[in-house]
């Protein structure tokens, strides 16, 4: 009873009373209404440092990965500044269209009526570009090419522009967008602010801000605290490319993980691995940079309360995912960087609980997954599943690789493969020989020669 009358309550609120949190950071009523309608419910820490210091007009400098709630953050102040007056026109600057279409999505969702804006990105249609331009707007979300190509026709209202942002300054850095920035931003001489988001905050764009921010308030988004892979199971499972889906279902079924996260290394992997799941009536989420952040947001949300136990996921949610009781990771294509593995299987055994970690491993994926054991100074043991082939001779007959050729090539020296179940907790793992050998429980095995190669 009590539960349904506090549900009664909070749907008896308004807007503005649902989202005290967002209101504390002084947004008023009509922004406050869309973050209520597009399902924010806290404000997440990147919101927190940026939201008041753009309402007050301050430069800022921000460091934030992606997926940390960092569009939100500058657009939901801005637009509030120019339903108020305070700001005529603002200029947003991104790396790649992808991005840039992006925040052109999340500005006509976070929008209230009257915002408007305008996409300018290389490959779209330049005459609706500048029909766009002709009609009355707030914002333009743009790539550095198309910009600088419209600016330099005269194209482009300079003189009502007001604030600049760039978001992902470091990548429009590396991918050599320098000059083309600096050459825009000298059209535009009636800046009143301007926001620098990026990844990091290393030499060139320390420099970069000094060119353009007065008195920048230093926003910097801590990374999470060093994960302890010792807490947690580690394993691999070596398996044919072809096998992998197969794979997957298995280790579902033999696990029955309580809360389970899915990697993969594409969009379109990950799309499609939760057509699959739906398919055989899974209850799934997916997360992906196609997603628009209020999207993300909602299916993050939904994986928390559990209304879905297995979520489907590309790095971009890797960073900052802060779920508790996920019990399994499965990494159903490896990470190609190290820092991206501890990210993703240390989703698993947050607050002390226990939890574990698959990695499919390919012959293609070799070099890769010696990167990754050598990166975390660890040996990954081999989880081997009884009675599930993991490979398909070229007749497409099931081959238990325990027992046969797989992972050898023909014509070279025999090299032995292991043979291993799972072990009874991480702690059986030792450290590695000196003579590079694995030393598991009571079991030692060499470190099969050039494991991952041209499968």
């Amino acid at each position: 009873m009590s539960d349904d009358n506090s549900q009664n309550k909070n749907e008896d609120k308004t807007p503005v009373e649902q989202n005290e949190e967002f209101k504390a950071l002084g947004l008023e009523k009509e922004v406050l209404e869309k973050v209520s309608e597009v399902g924010y419910e806290h404000p997440s820490e990147i919101q927190v440092e940026v939201i008041p210091a753009l309402l007050e007009g301050q430069d800022v400098i921000g460091k934030a990965k992606t997926g940390s709630g960092k569009t939100a953050a500058f657009l939901l102040p801005v637009i509030q500044r120019v339903l108020k007056g305070e700001i005529k026109k603002v200029v947003i600057i991104a790396p790649t269209r992808e991005l840039s279409l992006q925040i052109f999505e999340e500005l006509k969702i976070l929008g209230p009526k009257g915002i408007t804006g305008v996409s300018l990105v290389g490959g779209k249609d330049m005459g609706k570009q500048l029909k766009g331009l002709a009609k009355p707007h707030q914002f333009i979300i743009a790539t550095t090419g198309r910009l600088l190509d419209l600016v330099g026709k005269g194209k482009v209202a300079t003189n009502d522009i007001e604030m600049v942002i760039l978001d992902e300054a470091d990548r429009l850095l590396d991918m050599g967008f320098l000059d083309d920035t600096r050459e825009i931003l000298s059209h535009f001489t009636n800046i009143k602010n301007t926001a620098l988001f990026s990844a990091t905050f290393d030499g060139k764009i320390m420099n970069l801000a000094d060119q353009l921010l007065i008195n920048p308030k230093f926003i910097d988004i801590k990374e999470e605290t060093t994960i302890d892979l010792s807490t947690f199971e580690q394993y691999y499972i070596a398996v044919n490319i072809t096998r992998k889906r197969a794979l997957m279902y298995t280790i579902i079924k033999d696990q029955q993980p309580d809360k389970c996260l899915l990697f993969c290394r594409t969009k379109n992997q990950c799309k499609i691995l939760h057509e699959k799941l739906i398919t055989k009536d899974y209850e799934v989420g997916q997360i992906h940079g196609d997603l628009p952040q209020y999207k993300r947001d909602k299916v993050l949300q939904d994986f928390k309360s559990g209304k879905f136990k297995y979520l489907v996921a590309t790095d971009v949610a890797s960073r900052g995912l802060h779920i508790d009781g996920i019990t399994h990771v499965i990494n159903f294509d490896l990470p190609d960087e190290v820092e991206d593995y501890i990210h993703r299987v240390g989703r698993t055994a947050r607050m002390g609980e226990s939890g574990k970690a698959f990695s499919f491993v390919t012959r293609a994926d070799g070099e890769t997954f010696s990167k990754i054991e050598k990166g975390i100074n660890m040996q990954i043991p081999e989880f081997i599943i009884e009675d599930f082939f993991t490979a398909l001779d070229e007749n497409g007959n099931e081959i238990d690789r325990r027992n046969s050729n797989f992972g050898k090539d023909e014509g070279k020296e025999e090299e032995k493969v292991p043979v291993i179940k799972e072990p009874e907790s991480a702690s059986d793992i030792n450290e590695n020989s000196a003579d590079g050998s694995y030393a598991f429980g009571k079991t030692s095995f060499e470190t099969p020669k050039g494991f991952g190669q041209g499968l």
